[in-house]
């Protein structure tokens, strides 16, 4: 039976195998529990169907480059099946190709089947871990799962389970995108739904500083992309010179917050108001008062002894913003359009900065929408690749509100409040 690249994958996915070997004089191959197994159903491959199906997914770009250089590396995916890894090479004269899987889920270390020594390793505050092995033993899922584990871990003081973690932030984050409360509404969801687990005093202080490492990470990916347009593409007009203006607002901006966190200043608005209710009154506005004056003093310690902490978690929200560039470079690839990588980092570093600037609107609509279309046309893309790109993103961000909401409406009821939840007096 002849193959065709879908019927292999296919094969290959439902398997279970990491890798499938295509070159000529053979059936095609996949490894399975890192032996290779060949697809004896399909026919030995010519150098003709070799090439056929190594062909079948390369653009006619992807094709001349590697008719130029013998070689090539890509990835590329499969709606409804996965993404892959590819080398397209030529041996004894003929074209072959080596496809791996590219896991959608990272695994924990239960999973993996680790030992617990590896888990107690990425806990280390300090030192190095070299992960090594052969092509294919899981080097990259290995450390994907230590970086996953050590993520969420940044900002909370204790072990969290991630999906409670997981469900919070995805609930918070909904909240924050369909409500007008200036991107912040869903911040005390997210603390109150970690109460199974964390204290509501130690929540609040955890969103409260990731909020502030979230901002200064876009900071590092916009001055990022800014350094990055200057030196390689800078486009024409004023356009540099603005989104540098933006970025000094948003250093001092952050800057000031901090500072007002660290000397434990947070809660001085709610303390006047609670001075006053207690002038005329009102029930309630001492425990109110202590509950703000113990917020403030746990910010202000995060700040003084977690200060690595805070650094840590604010490079790892930079990752988070530039994988909006990966975004913005697949869909465009599939869309038919390409694009430099380097490009596509600039183009959302800067639509970073429009999200900043209009975070009191929900999802920033309209703004955004304008904004990636100014970036495409002044990088040389086209408007209805910004509009088209959008529309995709805000088909995405209304997908990952739904499961937001779907998180909200399942997760259990929070125990009741116990002796951990107050603050000592």
């Amino acid at each position: 039976m002849a193959a065709t690249m879908h019927d292999l994958l296919t094969l290959m996915i439902e398997r279970g195998a990491s890798d499938l070997h295509i070159t000529t004089g053979t059936h095609p191959q996949i490894r399975l529990h890192g032996k290779l197994t060949p697809l004896s159903q399909f026919e030995v491959q010519s150098p003709q169907d070799t090439q056929r199906l190594a062909y079948s997914v390369l653009n006619e770009g992807q094709k001349q480059k590697f008719e130029e250089e013998n070689e090539l590396d890509l990835s590329f995916g499969i709606q409804g099946l996965a993404r892959f890894r590819c080398n397209v090479y030529r041996q004894r004269g003929a074209v072959a190709a080596a496809i791996r899987v590219i896991p959608v889920k990272i695994r924990g270390f239960d999973e993996l089947g680790l030992p617990a020594i590896v888990e107690q390793m990425a806990d280390r505050p300090k030192g190095l871990i070299l992960v090594t092995g052969p092509t294919g033993s899981g080097k990259s899922t290995t450390l994907a799962a230590m970086v996953d584990t050590l993520a969420w871990r940044l900002l909370l003081s204790g072990p969290v389970p991630f999906g409670l973690i997981f469900r919070a932030r995805l609930a918070g984050e909904a909240v924050n995108l369909a409500t007008p409360t200036m991107a912040v509404g869903g911040e005390p969801l997210k603390a109150f739904l970690l109460r199974p687990r964390v204290p509501l005093l130690d929540g609040f202080v955890s969103v409260i500083a990731d909020k502030t490492t979230i901002v200064a990470g876009q900071i590092l990916f916009l001055a990022g992309g800014l350094l990055a347009a200057r030196a390689h593409t800078p486009p024409p007009g004023r356009l540099v010179p603005i989104m540098t203006g933006l970025l000094a607002i948003e250093v001092l901006a952050i800057a000031g917050f901090a500072l007002v966190q660290a000397s434990g200043g947070v809660g001085g608005g709610g303390r006047l108001l609670g001075r006053i209710g207690a002038r005329v009154g009102m029930g309630g506005a001492g425990g109110y008062l202590q509950g703000l004056g113990h917020l403030d003093r746990s910010l202000a310690a995060l700040y003084r002894s977690g200060r690595r902490r805070l650094v840590a978690s604010a490079v790892v929200h930079a990752l988070a913003w530039a994988s909006g560039g990966l975004e913005i470079y697949i869909v465009l690839r599939l869309l038919g359009t390409e694009v430099p990588l380097l490009t596509a980092l600039i183009i959302e570093s800067f639509a970073s900065g429009v999200k900043f600037a209009s975070f009191m609107v929900p999802a920033s609509l309209g703004a955004l929408e304008g904004g990636y279309v100014a970036f495409f046309e002044a990088f040389g893309l086209t408007a209805t690749g910004g509009l088209a790109f959008v529309l995709v993103r805000r088909l995405r961000e209304m997908t990952w509100a739904g499961v937001g909401f779907l998180a909200l409406g399942v997760s259990g009821r929070p125990t009741a409040l116990t002796g951990s939840d107050r603050p000592a007096a």
